[in-house]
């Protein structure tokens, strides 16, 4: 199956993207939220699709945003978003960084830089759990405004469970009428154990009724889940 190719000129995608940014921008109104984890209960959720959309969105704000392939089983932003370069992420773990920047790759949107996964790995949880690793964010956080990381889905794998504390919060990306409760739970449940701050949940998929647009957040402070819903009519 072809890889979707992101872009912010579908109207819907754009729509709920700006939202994303604003309700994470309210959620950090005394805090501000400089960097987000994305992950979801199973595969097929849409979560990269969000993920690019978010960073594109953050970028178009005038925020300089990294967007990082963290999915090191399955890497997709590099395709996603037209780029390629020589430099990985594994290089940057493994060499003397004197210039961040060097390591990632310009995109075709203004302030939008991704940071490929490169090489696959069966197990990447040592990676994730190393001091390079947490350095390499470090790094990043005083280069760009904002960073967004792609993670496996987390009913899967536990790298979003190890990447979620080096971040300001996770979203969690939901398919609507495919992923259960009890899915859903399991992966709320663990990113709380991981001490990592659930900032909210994307609905995706959500059916819409005639020309109404349905996009939900559930917004989760001291990790408290609550509910709020917009409609927006095209």
């Amino acid at each position: 199956m072809a890889k979707q190719i992101v872009s912010l000129s579908d109207r819907e995608l754009t729509e709920s993207a700006k939202t994303l940014r604003s309700n994470i921008d309210f959620a950090g109104i005394d805090t501000p939220i400089r960097s987000i984890t994305i992950t979801s209960p199973e595969k097929g959720d849409g979560k990269t699709i969000i993920a690019c959309a978010l960073a594109m969105a953050e970028a178009l704000a005038d925020r300089k945003t990294l967007l990082i392939d963290n999915d090191f089983r399955n890497p997709q932003i590099a395709p996603r978003m037209h780029v390629r370069g020589s430099h990985r992420l594994g290089e940057v773990l493994n060499a003397k960084v004197e210039n961040f920047m060097d390591f990632c790759l310009e995109t075709k949107t203004p302030n939008l830089y991704v940071l490929d996964v490169g090489t696959r790995r069966s197990d990447p949880v040592e990676v994730l759990s190393s001091r390079k690793y947490a350095r390499l964010m470090s790094t990043a956080m005083q280069v760009f405004d904002f960073i967004v990381v792609d993670t496996p889905p987390l009913g899967m794998f536990i790298d979003a469970a190890l990447v979620a504390p080096k971040t300001d919060g996770v979203v969690v990306v939901i398919r609507s009428g495919k992923d259960t409760p009890e899915s859903v739970r399991s992966t709320l449940s663990q990113i709380e154990k991981s001490n990592a701050r659930v900032i909210g949940a994307v609905l995706n998929g959500a059916k819409r009724k005639h020309s109404d647009y349905y996009y939900y957040y559930y917004s989760s402070k001291d990790h408290k889940t609550k509910r709020k819903s917009t409609r927006r009519k095209e």
